[in-house]
């Protein structure tokens, strides 16, 4: 299960906007090497202690200290919990926070057709020279696609930009960089 959590972003129907929120001391140039497999497991760790149902509701892209959370909450109270245990964790930089308030018997936003779409855009990364795989992390939430991607190469993103934007089961791309230009 680990594995489907490999990318964190987070949508936010609570208030409804994209919200993007940085530790004072994040330095543009000077941000140290973070370990992501051991971040992601300490988020994990502590996320199971608050939420029970992590799995099959919530979505994470960890990528250098940022952390993309995707999926749904079924309250402002689950909202908060879930937003100060990924803060509580030393080498989290950034948060990105999609998450939706929704009832259990509404949510719809990780179905298995996803994982067609995702072979479908895989396929297409390999295929395309211009993209290094490796450059960028995404998960599909309500046939939208959120990325975290570390390339410096403003033709690269283009390029995934692009070959994203082609794929006909994406409705709308949320694009998050890291590397800040």
């Amino acid at each position: 299960m680990r594995h489907l959590m490999n990318c964190v972003l987070l949508i936010t129907a609570i208030s409804g906007c994209n919200n993007t929120f940085f530790k004072n001391d994040t330095k543009k140039n000077n941000t140290p090497l973070i370990n992501t497999n051991s971040l992601e497991n300490q988020i994990i760790e502590k996320l199971t202690q608050v939420r029970s149902n992590l799995p099959s509701n919530l979505r994470l892209i960890i990528l250098s200290g940022r952390v993309l959370v995707v999926g749904y909450v079924q309250s402002s109270k689950e909202h908060i919990a879930t937003m100060n245990t990924i803060w509580s964790i030393k080498d989290v930089l950034e948060v990105i926070d999609h998450l939706e308030l929704e009832t259990p018997e509404k949510r719809d936003g990780f179905p298995l057709t996803h994982a067609l779409i995702k072979t479908q855009i895989d396929a297409k990364f390999i295929a395309h020279s211009e993209i290094r795989y490796s450059d960028f992390q995404y998960v599909l939430f309500k046939q939208n696609i959120y990325v975290l991607g570390c390339s410096p190469s403003t033709k690269e993103k283009q390029a995934f930009f692009q070959l994203l934007k082609s794929t006909p089961s994406i409705k709308k791309v949320f694009f998050y960089d890291i590397h800040k230009q």
